[in-house]
């Protein structure tokens, strides 16, 4: 009796993980965090943020990667907010900068894409107050 009870115990340490993986209901696809208007105004003063400091020197990677990560919080929150179609304008700005910024080897040579696009999201805001802080 204590050699049966042993050998479905070790058939079903086999066979259960097994089962419960297949039953297992697939992932759910991950939506929006439902960024509100508030997170915006976050990243968006992450942003100007980086307007207060820069670079002259001819390496500029570290402040580059720090504007264009801070641009793509932006998007990310834009995208999650109540109301993504509102930021529709900046938010294909932002990925036609990603997009430039990808295709090149070295961010240096996306200097310009960046902080024109910087400088898209400073207009922008400004002709959209109520969203900015």
């Amino acid at each position: 009796m204590g050699r049966r009870f042993m050998g479905w115990l070790l058939a079903a340490a086999f066979v259960l993980p097994s089962v419960s993986a297949c039953d297992a209901r697939p992932e759910e696809p991950k939506q929006a965090s439902g960024a509100s208007a508030e997170d915006v105004r976050d990243a968006w003063s992450r942003v100007q943020g980086t307007l207060q400091s820069g670079c002259n020197a001819k390496d500029c990677g570290d402040y580059l990667e720090s504007v264009a990560g801070e641009i793509g919080r932006l998007e990310d929150a834009m995208r999650g907010s109540p109301d993504p179609g509102h930021f529709d304008s900046p938010v294909r700005r932002i990925d036609a900068m990603q997009e430039k910024v990808r295709e090149r080897d070295d961010i240096n040579r996306s200097r310009e894409t960046i902080i024109t696009t910087r400088q898209y999201l400073v207009d922008w805001f400004s002709r959209n107050p109520e969203t900015s802080p």
